[in-house]
């Protein structure tokens, strides 16, 4: 028995390895990322032990780590690997991610074009829960989630890489002044006559209800000047209703 790991001594090794593994790709310390990949994956291969790291792939694209990411993409990473969070800092409930779309919610332009050379999904929508109301449900994709920050220059690449849900992150461009964007979804083909779908709760009920705001409506309702004149520039109607 000398020399020998019992395999619940081996899973708790690589346990503790994976933890080290997520914190040096917070940090992107590529080479301590490096020889831990190795060491994992030459313990998987010992007893076919199946170790993920798409977690640690994810911290580093929400971190903009290149060299980090490049370790482990070519550790062979699945760069589709999603992950459920609760409580990220800008949505409220239980959202499920992927590296692209962290590295779309962080600006980090590099990082999305090399997920997208690596075979990421660039229209995989991403469910979101409201913790308030677990019936209330969204979806997001890497372009709407960069149009609701502001990211000009991944949502110009996402779009030239084929990006679609145009229609739904014009709305959210549009809620948020990103002018710039705004322009650059519409001449992708964006609607300027397209609407933001509002789902709440009828008081009192487990029923819910929904309204249709037009974008234009939204850009008029936040005080943005430029991209009302935008969109009716593009051939935006003008609604008095909600539809």
């Amino acid at each position: 028995m000398a020399g020998k790991v019992r395999p619940c001594m081996k899973s708790q090794r690589i346990n503790e390895m994976n933890d080290q593994l997520l914190a040096a790709s917070q940090l992107g310390h590529e080479e301590s990322v490096e020889k831990l990949c190795a060491k994992i994956a030459k313990l998987r291969l010992t007893e076919d032990y199946r170790s993920n790291f798409g977690e640690a792939l994810v911290e580093a694209s929400g971190r903009g780590h290149i060299k980090t990411m490049k370790v482990l993409i070519q550790s062979g990473t699945n760069v589709n690997f999603e992950i459920k969070y609760h409580g990220k800092s800008d949505f409220h409930g239980i959202i499920w991610t992927s590296p692209l779309l962290e590295a779309s919610r962080g600006g980090f332009t590099a990082a999305v074009e090399l997920l997208l050379n690596s075979g990421a999904e660039i229209n995989k929508a991403h469910l979101v829960e409201s913790h308030c109301d677990r019936t209330s449900k969204k979806h997001l994709t890497a372009l709407i989630i960069a149009s609701i920050n502001g990211y000009k220059d991944v949502v110009k690449l996402l779009l030239r890489r084929g990006a679609k849900a145009i229609n739904e992150a014009l709305p959210c461009a549009t809620d948020k002044g990103h002018l710039e964007i705004a322009e650059a979804i519409l001449q992708h083909g964006g609607d300027p006559n397209c609407f933001l779908q509002i789902t709440f709760s009828v008081p009192d009920s487990h029923l819910h209800s929904a309204v249709k705001v037009p974008v234009l409506m939204i850009a008029v309702q936040k005080g943005h000047l430029e991209i009302s004149r935008l969109l009716l520039k593009w051939g935006a109607v003008v609604k008095v209703i909600y539809q």
